[in-house]
């Protein structure tokens, strides 16, 4: 008896002490930090694990290995959900329930085929950090320096360094034929991601006719078929700020370094 008091005394101050829900709109939520007032960092870099009506994980982005990446202003900053997540800090989490509907609406998406609109889920949204504009470019450019030097330490190429771009190459084919500056020239190319997914490429018989006054082909190419001549091939590891920018495409996302794989197949002028 002396040992089992203690310990139902112990679970009762833990029961008096535990964070209650509250109540905005139909959302019930429960923070578990101080309220966080500071509006300007709108870029949020979070993890959700959500559970449907049956209290079954139906989500759990940890598994990703990267955190979410989530720009406040792209969400629907009406929303009770948005409300209660701008006023979640850095480092602390929340955890809410209210139906699919309005989580999902919040971030301006849509619901899952496998559950209802009205179905009530409970979600926890943990924070990792919350960025200013400003941190957060910071914080992709120092995420996409990692992934270059991991890449070039697995592929153990042979590299130079261009400080001016950026750009690490490494020569393949070489040539006798002297560099000399050119107009317009033959390329053969292949553009690929950094985890080796083919994003575009030259056929055979129909090579990339380059005009150096074209400024729609990549910076990269740009860049690389400056430093080749006539017969030369090279491979390069080439970051966003010479490919596909802040933005991305549909095949590549913002701040993504790329592979080129160039050949100068012929000088045309």
């Amino acid at each position: 008896m002396r040992i089992i008091i203690p310990i139902l005394f112990a679970g009762f101050l833990l029961g008096c002490t535990e964070t209650k829900f509250n109540t905005i709109g139909d959302i019930e939520y429960k923070r578990f930090g101080e309220e966080c007032l500071d509006t300007n960092l709108t870029h949020w870099l979070i993890d959700i694990e959500a559970r449907n009506a049956k209290d079954s994980v139906y989500l759990n982005t940890k598994k990703l290995g990267r955190k979410v990446e989530f720009v406040a202003n792209a969400a629907n900053i009406g929303s009770d959900l948005y409300k209660i997540l701008e006023q979640t800090c850095s480092s602390d989490s929340v955890k809410v329930r209210c139906s699919a509907r309005d989580f999902y609406q919040a971030f301006n998406g849509s619901v899952p085929s496998y559950l209802s609109p009205g179905e009530k889920i409970s979600c926890t949204i943990y924070f990792s950090d919350k960025l200013s504009s400003k941190s957060y470019v910071a914080h992709k450019l120092g995420f996409e320096s990692e992934l270059i030097t991991k890449y070039l330490k697995k592929s153990n190429w042979n590299t130079k360094y261009d400080s001016l771009t950026g750009i690490y190459y490494e020569t393949l084919k070489q040539s006798a034929n002297a560099r000399t500056e050119f107009k317009k020239a033959k390329f053969k190319y292949l553009i690929k991601s950094i985890n080796d997914k083919i994003i575009a490429y030259s056929k055979d018989n129909d090579p990339l006719v380059y005009d150096v006054n074209d400024r729609s082909i990549l910076l990269g190419i740009q860049e690389l078929s400056r430093k080749m001549s006539e017969g030369e091939s090279l491979r390069a590891v080439v970051p966003s700020t010479q490919a596909f920018g802040p933005i991305g495409n549909s095949k590549v996302t913002g701040y993504m370094p790329i592979i080129i794989e160039l050949e100068l197949i012929e000088i045309i002028e």
